[in-house]
């Protein structure tokens, strides 16, 4: 299966080169191309990503959108441009620093389209398949699946329900809002992973999240968001409030066995 990567790249022009380059290369395939961090982790919210392959910013902290991308995804490799990519540099080191996995050296605006697409293939190709390759393995957990899924729509939870059987989980515990999704986790948990809506009486989504965080026996469950928003602000405040991933609606099973895949929840 191919990898997917996520380009954060402001210019227009190096999008194209990255793009025509990798383009090349069957083992990797372009989840998206956008041109902030603030883009990055809307698009990662809504579909996962292997790698993404960022710019420092132009503008402000360079190295703010990295280390916001690093704080909504611990494991995800991220492989950042620098004008130089010597261990020794200031450069180098803060932006290893705020959590880039590693550096390649961009072309220069200077050069020709043709130099530029050798430096890529040279630089970065050689890079982006070692982080891959280093990419750590997502092992299955012990024991059976078991799924909490809080929703106050009974179609969507009898879909959610459906799709569960079908990719082979079989213990599904129901909430219809927040509160008693609570009362579910404090009977029945912790769970392999909840699924959270985010529009709900009496307990929103966010409310529940932030609220499962503060007990430490659920501090590091995996959550999912599965909802309908994708406003950027709504999905930083669903990541700082302790959701690991967006599961936006409408959705398939494959979609839903990738984001499972994201926060670490493997479907044997």
């Amino acid at each position: 299966m191919a990898h997917r990567i996520l380009i954060v790249e402001p210019s227009g022009v190096f999008r194209r080169v990255l793009s025509t380059v990798l383009g090349d290369d069957a083992r990797v395939v372009l989840s998206g191309q956008v041109d902030t961090a603030e883009a990055a982790l809307q698009a990662l919210a809504a579909e996962p990503s292997d790698l993404v392959i960022a710019e420092l910013a132009q503008e402000g902290d360079p190295y703010a959108g990295i280390r916001a991308l690093r704080a909504h995804f611990p494991s995800l490799p991220i492989l950042v441009f620098s004008q130089t990519t010597q261990a020794g540099d200031p450069a180098v080191a803060e932006a290893l620093s705020a959590g880039a996995s590693a550096c390649a050296g961009k072309p220069t605006q200077a050069g020709s389209l043709a130099a530029s697409m050798g430096r890529v293939r040279a630089d970065l190709v050689p890079k982006i398949h070692e982080l891959l390759s280093n990419k750590p393995v997502v092992k299955p957990p012990s024991g059976p699946l078991r799924v909490l899924v809080v929703d106050d729509s009974r179609p969507m939870r009898m879909m959610i329900r459906k799709l569960l059987k079908e990719i082979g989980v079989e213990q599904i515990v129901e909430a219809e809002h927040g509160l008693q999704g609570l009362e579910r986790l404090r009977e029945h948990g912790p769970f392999s992973v909840a699924l959270v809506d985010w529009n709900m009486p009496e307990m929103n989504g966010l409310e529940m999240v932030a609220a499962v965080r503060q007990d430490p026996k659920f501090a590091v469950m995996p959550i999912l968001m599965v909802t309908t928003e994708t406003e950027f602000e709504k999905v930083r405040q669903a990541f700082d409030a302790g959701a690991n991933a967006f599961l936006t609606k409408p959705f398939t099973n494959s979609l839903m066995l990738e984001k499972l895949a994201s926060v670490g929840v493997v479907v044997p």
